[in-house]
């Protein structure tokens, strides 16, 4: 298992300790620590489904925005505490863990496990989350829905089976999230592989007609992933088999 990125929000006292925790453990990786909720909210953004937020529930009295965003990333999130009336609530809103401060290196520990033995026992993801349109207005896309995803100057535009969705999210946060049958074919555009119908005069040809050019710095990579990936092999096994189209 690859390693976990680890971002804390906490007070610098307990963001020490937790900090020399994470570094005395192999399988996790500090990536930032602030200590206010107001400064996390751009890393937050970059946050995916491979990284943990230790969060110190109690420096904020409202932390649906946090919420929001760890639904967004499908982050998995760790609440640290000193009041342990907070519990109940956090595990509700779906929360992981619950470390009620001061926790011993052994009590982190056993939460380290618990989230390894979670990530090695979790199946292949077939969705994400985007933050569609206004704050707040969560939405599930399936895979096997996108055809493609456009990248313009402000947002980034998701065009599916059933229409397009708008979200603030970059470009990068949303490859981050995606699974491996899908490709870069250009700085402005991810496509599905399973909704390849054709790839000539460096333009791929998708099944509903549409039609992109490809970028000259992916066009190698690209190339290579259809003739070799085992993404378009199932993808073409899927076609044939009228699974999922």
């Amino acid at each position: 298992m690859n390693t976990l990125s680890c971002f804390i929000i906490d007070d610098e006292s307990s963001a020490v300790v937790l900090s020399s925790f994470i570094r005395e453990t192999t399988k996790l990786n500090l990536f930032g620590v602030v200590s206010d909720v107001g400064s996390a909210m751009n890393s937050l953004l970059s946050l995916s489904a491979n990284d943990i937020l230790f969060f110190n529930i109690d420096l904020a009295k409202d932390y649906g925005h946090i919420h929001d965003y760890v639904l967004l990333n499908q982050t998995l999130v760790i609440v640290t505490s000193r009041v342990k009336d907070n519990a109940f609530q956090a595990f509700e809103d779906g929360f992981f863990d619950y470390l009620l401060k001061p926790f011993s290196w052994e009590r982190f520990l056993k939460t380290i496990n618990r989230v390894i033995q979670v990530r090695k026992s979790a199946g292949v993801r077939n969705s994400l989350y985007v933050q569609s349109g206004n704050k707040g207005n969560i939405i599930k896309i399936l895979f096997d829905e996108i055809k493609y995803i456009e990248a313009n100057q402000n947002f980034v535009m998701i065009n599916t089976i059933l229409g397009e969705h708008i979200t603030y999210q970059t470009m990068k946060v949303i490859e981050q999230k995606l699974s491996f049958h899908f490709i870069r074919v250009h700085k402005s555009y991810i496509v599905n592989e399973c909704k390849i119908h054709s790839v000539k005069n460096d333009c791929v040809y998708l099944y509903d007609k549409t039609i992109i050019k490809i970028g000259p710095k992916y066009r190698d990579k690209f190339l290579s992933k259809l003739m070799i990936g085992a993404g378009f092999l199932i993808c073409l096994f899927l076609r044939q088999s009228n699974i999922g189209f």
